[in-house]
């Protein structure tokens, strides 16, 4: 089987969710096609050459409606002969185009694939897409959903998010799931929840043989990839699955991995993973994770990854695995090798 390579992964700077964020006046088109052009222009591409683009989207309604990765490819003036095709799978999305990517590679019918994802939800909010519940019953440089003053005192005073949310019916699914639970607590607030924020971002992948081709130095290996889904009332433990089950596609265990990526949704899903599975503090979300970075819902996988083949690269490290929950109880996970 052929292997699958990393040879750039880029982004952009993720913008604060809200009308008054440095990117709210950017469409998503223009996100993803920003980055788009970064990569064409600094590897001198030939977008010809690139047989696919795979790309998350949570919300593909109004700005992001349609085809959102035919559509940037075409805005970014890359070759017509360059597919292009939209995911959703929650919050998995970005990384689970990496993936599909990889598996396409992999298969040997085609040769080189752009994939990431794109969300700009300070324009198009999450739910915006009004879908049902599970079942009845070039602006900005720097990331800005950062907080360097926030204290301890400040995140205890924050009211919890998501009761009205549950008062519309999640609440009553949830006890009718559990029905020996009383009552639903609500503990989550924007203080432990992954920020609302807009950003694009986009893997090159592709086989050793187009890489020689077009002069492309490979940067990792993808050497497995993960899906899974789990209870979907809680939803929220679907990373531990795919976790386990990648690790053991690949045949190693959690001792070969140096770092670890893991999705901060809320702040209990790290923690959760962390226990779970064992996990040192010094090699999780070292340079932070989505509470305090951001979560652009269709992006954030592929940026956890470049993310984290940036730091292997400053570590001198080898390996990473890099997992994200979503809707449903659904997981995704990845598994990265510095070449």
């Amino acid at each position: 089987m052929v292997d699958a390579y990393i040879f750039e992964a880029l982004r952009t700077p993720r913008g604060t969710g809200k009308q008054s964020g440095s990117l709210h006046q950017v469409r998503a088109i223009e996100l993803l096609t920003t980055v788009l052009n970064e990569l064409r222009e600094r590897h001198q591409l030939d977008t010809s050459q690139v047989d696919d683009g795979i790309f998350g989207c949570v919300t593909p309604v109004e700005d992001q409606g349609g085809n959102i990765a035919k559509a940037a490819l075409l805005f970014a003036d890359w070759d017509n002969s360059v597919g292009g095709m939209q995911i959703n799978r929650f919050c998995c999305s970005g990384l689970d185009a990496v993936n599909l990517a990889t598996m396409k590679i992999r298969s040997g019918f085609e040769d080189l694939i752009v994939a990431g994802g794109v969300e700009s939800m300070s324009r198009v909010p999450i739910h915006h897409d009004d879908g049902p519940i599970l079942y009845d019953p070039d602006v900005v440089d720097k990331d800005e959903h950062v907080r360097t003053d926030t204290s301890l005192e400040a995140l205890a005073a924050l009211s919890t998010s998501f009761t009205e949310m549950g008062e519309s019916g999640f609440d009553a699914m949830a006890l009718k799931k559990y029905p020996m639970i009383e009552k639903v607590l609500h503990v989550h607030t924007a203080g432990n929840s992954s920020g609302i924020v807009d950003g694009a971002a986009v893997v090159l992948i592709g086989n050793l043989e187009k890489s020689k081709q077009l002069n492309l130095n490979p940067r990792a290996r993808v050497v497995a990839t993960a899906t899974v889904s789990t209870e979907p009332t809680i939803m929220l433990t679907g990373h531990i699955a795919a976790a386990k089950k990648v690790l053991k596609k690949a045949g190693l265990t959690k001792k070969d991995i140096d770092l670890w990526e893991v999705n901060e949704a809320f702040a209990s899903v790290a923690l959760k993973f962390q226990k779970d599975m064992d996990i040192e503090d010094s090699i999780m979300n070292v340079n932070g994770g989505a509470i305090a970075l951001g979560h652009p819902l269709g992006a954030t996988g592929a940026m956890m990854l470049g993310t984290v083949l940036d730091e292997l690269e400053r570590r001198n490290m080898k390996r990473a695995l890099i997992t994200l929950c979503g809707g449903a109880g659904m997981g995704v996970a990845t598994i990265i090798e510095r070449v």
